[in-house]
């Protein structure tokens, strides 16, 4: 499957219940992580392998989830995502 690239616009934060603050909520603190797992859920439900996003986890801006299938996910290496990106 081809990469998919998801951009963060209002209507799209909209349309996942989100909002435009995020990864912050309108008070400025983070979106609870079980109000954005429905998210990674549902690209892993579509067939996408992963997904790359805002972050808000305490000292990062960026994540990347990815959804091995058929395989074992195993560490050979480790990088920054900056490096890796």
């Amino acid at each position: 499957m081809p990469a998919v690239v998801l951009r963060r616009s209002d209507d799209g934060l909209a349309s996942l219940n989100l909002p435009k603050t995020y990864p912050k909520d309108t008070g400025a603190l983070p979106i609870p992580h079980k109000h954005c797992q429905h998210i990674g859920a549902k690209v892993f439900e579509i067939g996408l392998d992963g997904i790359d996003y805002w972050s808000a986890a305490a000292g990062g801006d960026r994540e990347l989830a990815w959804f091995p299938r058929g395989a074992t996910a195993q560490q050979t290496a480790r990088r920054s995502f900056d490096d890796w990106w």
